[in-house]
């Protein structure tokens, strides 16, 4: 297996294994100059934490700023977003950068022999492997 694709392969377990910021340190922001309030909520699937704060670019206040965080209910952070008056703009997303990564890793296996691509596929976790062979069959 080609270094390209171990590497590829740690930043994808990587991001699974790790849950991200939490609403609770989220919420320890109010405590910082500029933040002006934390929400958080819950809906039938997910926890949804609005952080509030002021921009400020050379001690002169840009704008305010709304990030909006959202979590499963198995605690790991979904997405990150920073909201407009009339847009949402898209800062990271799990399931995006797990995607993005697993189609590098189906275009690099494309390219190596079948069985390794087989013995190395078989080596992942179930999860993965099915992301995997969906993109490669599509690929094909």
């Amino acid at each position: 297996m080609s270094i390209s694709i171990r590497t590829q392969l740690d930043r994808i377990i990587n991001i699974m294994l790790t849950d991200g910021v939490q609403p609770l340190d989220l919420a320890g922001n109010i405590f910082e100059d500029g933040y002006n309030s934390v929400k958080t909520s819950r809906t039938r699937d997910c926890i949804i934490t609005d952080v509030f704060f002021d921009e400020f670019i050379n001690n002169i206040k840009r704008q305010n700023v709304l990030l909006r965080y959202t979590h499963n209910l198995q605690r790991q952070l979904l997405r990150v977003e920073e909201v407009f008056a009339d847009r949402v703009v898209v800062q990271w997303d799990r399931e995006e950068i797990i995607n993005n990564l697993i189609n590098d890793v189906a275009t690099k296996l494309k390219a190596t022999s079948g069985a390794v691509s087989e013995s190395f596929i078989a080596s992942l976790p179930p999860y993965l492997q099915d992301k995997l062979n969906v993109q490669l069959a599509t690929a094909a």
